[in-house]
C-alpha cells in the first residue's frame, strides 16, 4: 500500500507541477476543461467541509442544505469528467516513470487500481474515466450519509472522510501518471 514517504513525494511532485491535483489530464487540448472539472471537485469537497463546520457549530438545520449542494457539485464534477473522458484520445497509455518519485506514484496508482478493483487503463481515455468512477462512488457515499447532529454521526462521517481521502489521493496520483505518460507528438 502507499507508504508515508511516497505520499510526501507525491505531494512534492504535485506542488512542482503547474497542473491541478484533481485528476488533471496534463494535455494541452483538454487543459481548460480538466482544470474546470478539478475546480468543481474541489468546490464539492469545500462544501463537504462546510457541512462538517456546521456540525461543529451545532447548526444542524443548515447541514442538509449544504449536503445537497455538495451532492450537486460532486454530480457536476462527475459530469464534467465524463465529458472530458469522451473527448480524451483512445491512444495507448504509455507510462514512463523517470524518477523515484514518479515510480512511486505509478506504483501507488497500480495499488489503487487493485484495491478499488479498477482495471489498469490501457488507453488515455480509460485513465480519464477513472475520475468518473471515483467521484461517483464518493458522491454515493455522501448521498447515503444521514446526519443527526449527534455522536451517532461519527461512524458515517469517518466513512465519508475516508472516502474523501481516497478521492483526493487517487486524484493526485492520476495527475502524476498523466505527467509521466508522454502525449502523442511530444
Amino acid at each position: 500500500m502507499l507508504k508515508a514517504y511516497a505520499f510526501v513525494a507525491l505531494l512534492t511532485i504535485a506542488a512542482s507541477a503547474c497542473a491541478g491535483p484533481s485528476f488533471n489530464t496534463n494535455r494541452e487540448k483538454l487543459d481548460e476543461r480538466s482544470r474546470e472539472a478539478g475546480a468543481k471537485l474541489q468546490e464539492a469537497v469545500e462544501l463537504t467541509h462546510r457541512m462538517y463546520r456546521l456540525l461543529e457549530l451545532r447548526k444542524g438545520s443548515q447541514v442538509e442544505e449544504v449536503r445537497q449542494q455538495a451532492l450537486a457539485a460532486f454530480a457536476a464534477a462527475r459530469d464534467q469528467y465524463e465529458q472530458l473522458a469522451k473527448d480524451t484520445p483512445l491512444q495507448p497509455l504509455k507510462v514512463m516513470p523517470n524518477s523515484n518519485e514518479s515510480k512511486d506514484a505509478e506504483s501507488a496508482f497500480r495499488d489503487y487500481c487493485k484495491v478499488l478493483k479498477l482495471k489498469y487503463p490501457d488507453t488515455e481515455r480509460e485513465l480519464a474515466a477513472i475520475a468518473i468512477t471515483i467521484v461517483e462512488h464518493h458522491r454515493q457515499v455522501l448521498a447515503a450519509t444521514k446526519l443527526s447532529g449527534t455522536a451517532a454521526d461519527y461512524p458515517p462521517i469517518r466513512m465519508l472522510m475516508k472516502s474523501e481521502a481516497i478521492v483526493m489521493d487517487v486524484g493526485i496520483v492520476t495527475s502524476i501518471v498523466w505527467t509521466i505518460a508522454p502525449a502523442a507528438g511530444r
